[in-house]
């Protein structure tokens, strides 16, 4: 690789070098020409590096957090008696002569007067974080294979003070099996851990350093002053800041900093005289410090709502999920799009629908053979291979939302411009390395995140490991939609942090989220701003002016280079959490992060109109999920998704079967109200509001999956060549 230097190319160049050695045989590599077959091949193991060092580092991360947290429940396990504990050993070091002199009466009294502490309560165990280090200090064993694991990474700095420590040293220690502390090993700059370091036996405070050492590299890692070269998601900052190479920028970033800080004070001043208003009027109650909202009135529903929906429903033809599939593929294509061509036979486009229900189903090669008579594993296995490709599914999957659009009963259920971003868990095996333990279902998973649209459509999906920050995925999704323009994203409180707000904001986003426990929820505005006296009680003036000001260059790279494409919002709002706390664009991110999110508590406390909306879209969503998990339950459970490909791949294609079904229900809907409508029935614009293109009653799916492509073979396959025909002389 260093004798074939791709820095011309891109990672999405890269990448699909590398998918074109993935999707070709191996005998068929040796035709490969020059250029192409070197440029391939280096880019395919760059790519595998790169995702594998990626993948070392999230385990990595994952295991010195498990490792703390193991820890810190010990100690909470352990501090119940730790106060008897600790006069027992205060007795024990008196009554040895290791703390006072030997004579019996100084002991009595010592002894006495340490018994009088313990009555008063003013004998107190060390606290939970101190006790916490020491036991991390004992468990070497587990510590030193991850240290010398993280060791050998190229692991590397902007600048020399942004990690001290000397690599080299540590790594050269290893290699000559010298387990003491030497003064260039570590400086030790944390108090806390300060006497650990400096402890009398020399393995016990080289145990205490690698403890150390272990969790600033995590930190650094996390927080961008440490990069590999040779990764995607802990590239240098410097070069994925960098976007001279293109003149796509966020939506808000060409305001100057003064501009835009006035802006943001102004709206929250008339956020903070709306909440006054509303106390005064008795729409909001404040107790103390807490904030209390009003639950909201039932919603009026229009009469003879429920009998509509019955008979609405009632009508939708009963099908099975294959014939599905064709009738709505017959006049969308998203085969063609899928293959890049019209397919050929039958067999390739019965081949295509089957790993498109197995990804999305979560079925493995040999049962989808027998739910498909007449297909071969190898056959299914490749065509599996053949949907991994995440471009061509967002491809695919935008077609069949545009097809939905397009119908007339889809505007009354929503804007274009709004959507609700939730995540949803799927049952995986638990050798994956994304999988998690959902703390609802107790089972191992790992979750698709996707955004809903209004018009019930999802415009976005990507996988996301359970238990992960939601608010990069939130603002990455809403970003990368190219059917429609999205302005305001409703997710919950899982969705939404203060560098998520500051980040969607500077796009052009508006984070929307349902906050939980909004009593707890304080009110933060700049030191000096001018509070209603009303709402004094309630707000904390906490805000630095002068952190906005400073870093807004920094927040506003970040920002661009997420608009651009060169950083992942997922990416920037992980390596800008607390990791990165000395950071100007971390602080800054902050700051701006909590005005917004007060201007949206005002919002939401004085807005019914605003808050019922965000409850409807949410629940949009949540009827998606219902059908979701109605396609995927039929499926047992494989070992894919050890790559990210493959994780793409089910991700993409449940997304696509569920548009599926719904842009069917919306036709099938539309097609009723139409003839409705010829028949003298029209049905009022509120009423059709309150239906939705979820249900799945009249769908059929499970049981033997027949394809009747002959109904629609005109439609889908390749045309026919016509022409004389050619005799041979």
């Amino acid at each position: 690789m260093h004798r074939h230097p791709t820095d011309a190319l891109t990672s999405e160049h890269q990448h699909a070098y590398a998918r074109a050695v993935e999707r070709r045989r191996p005998s068929k590599f040796r035709g490969v020409r020059e250029p192409r077959r070197t440029l391939e091949l280096v880019s395919f193991v760059r790519h595998s590096l790169a995702e594998h060092t990626d993948n070392f580092i999230n385990m990595a991360d994952r295991r010195v957090a498990q490792l703390w947290r193991r820890a810190a429940d010990k100690a909470r396990l352990e501090g119940a008696s730790s106060s008897a504990n600790t006069f027992v050993e205060g007795v024990r070091a008196i009554v040895a002569g290791k703390t006072y002199r030997t004579r019996v009466v100084e002991q009595v009294n010592a002894i006495k007067a340490m018994l009088g502490q313990f009555d008063s309560g003013t004998l107190k165990p060390p606290c939970l974080a101190v006790r916490q280090r020491e036991i991390l200090v004992s468990q070497t064993s587990q510590i030193r294979p991850l240290l010398k694991m993280m060791l050998a990474l190229d692991v590397k700095g902007e600048e020399l003070e942004d990690f001290p420590v000397d690599l080299n040293a540590w790594r050269s220690a290893y290699e000559r099996d010298a387990p003491w502390l030497t003064p260039d090993l570590v400086r030790p700059n944390s108090r806390a851990w300060r006497s650990l370091l400096e402890d009398p036996n020399p393995r016990r405070a080289f145990c205490a350093a690698e403890a150390l050492l272990v969790w600033e590299l995590r930190q650094a890692l996390r927080g961008g002053r440490l990069h590999v070269p040779h990764s995607v998601a802990h590239r240098s900052m410097r070069t994925v800041l960098k976007v001279d190479d293109t003149t796509v920028r966020a939506a808000n970033t060409r305001h100057t900093p003064e501009q835009f800080i006035k802006g943001v004070l102004e709206d929250l001043k008339a956020a903070l005289e709306r909440l006054t208003l509303a106390v005064e009027d008795g729409r909001v109650t404040i107790d103390g410090r807490s904030l209390h909202l009003k639950s909201l009135s039932a919603e009026d529903i229009p009469p003879g709502l429920k009998e509509l929906r019955t008979a609405v429903y009632s009508e939708l033809s009963p099908l099975h999920l294959p014939e599905v599939l064709l009738k709505i593929d017959s006049q969308v294509h998203f085969s063609w799009i899928l293959l890049g061509r019209a397919p050929r036979t039958e067999s390739e486009l019965i081949y295509l629908y089957t790993a498109l229900l197995g990804h999305a189903m979560d079925l493995a090669p040999p049962r989808l053979a027998m739910m498909v008579p007449g297909l071969k594993v190898s056959g299914i296995a490749e065509a599996l291979r053949v949907l991994e490709d995440g471009k061509a599914l967002r491809r695919a999957n935008d077609a069949v939302v545009q097809f939905l659009r397009e119908h007339t009963i889809a505007a009354h259920w929503g804007r274009d411009v709004d959507c609700a971003s939730d995540a949803m868990s799927l049952d995986v095996s638990r050798s994956i390395s994304t999988a998690r333990i959902d703390p609802r279902r107790k089972q191992w998973g790992t979750a698709i995140y996707g955004h809903v649209l209004g018009h019930y459509g999802i415009g976005h999906d990507m996988p996301l490991p359970v238990l992960t920050r939601q608010d990069g995925a939130a603002i990455e999704g809403a970003l990368r939609m190219r059917t429609v323009l999205i302005e305001r994203v409703m997710t919950d409180t899982h969705g939404q942090s203060a560098m998520g707000f500051s980040v969607g904001k500077l796009c052009g986003l508006d984070l929307c989220p349902r906050i939980k426990s909004v009593r707890d929820r304080r009110l933060h505005v700049p030191r000096g701003f001018a509070v209603p006296e009303g709402l004094k009680g309630l707000c904390t003036a906490d805000i630095s002016m002068q952190d906005i000001e400073d870093g807004f260059g920094e927040l506003t790279a970040v920002a661009d280079a997420v608009a651009a494409g060169n950083l992942s919002a997922v990416t920037a709002c992980q390596r800008h959490g607390t990791a990165a706390r000395t950071r100007k664009a971390y602080k800054a991110g902050r700051a701006l992060g909590f005005l917004l999110r007060t201007i949206h508590l005002c919002e939401t406390a004085t807005n019914d109109a605003f808050r019922r909306e965000t409850l409807r879209l949410l629940n949009h969503g949540e009827l998606v999920h219902g059908l979701q998990r109605q396609i995927r339950r039929a499926g047992f459970g494989t070992h894919r998704g050890t790559r990210s490909e493959e994780l793409i791949a089910q991700s993409g294609s449940l997304t696509l079967v569920t548009n599926v079904v719904m842009a069917h229900n919306t036709q099938e809907l539309q097609g009723i109200i139409d003839r409705w409508k010829r028949a003298g029935r029209a049905v009022d614009a509120d009423m059709l509001r309150h239906l939705s293109p979820t249900p799945f009653a009249k769908l059929n799916f499970l049981g033997t999956l027949s394809f009747p492509v002959e109904r629609y073979r005109d439609q889908l396959l390749e045309p026919r060549r016509t022409g004389p025909m050619r005799i041979r002389q």
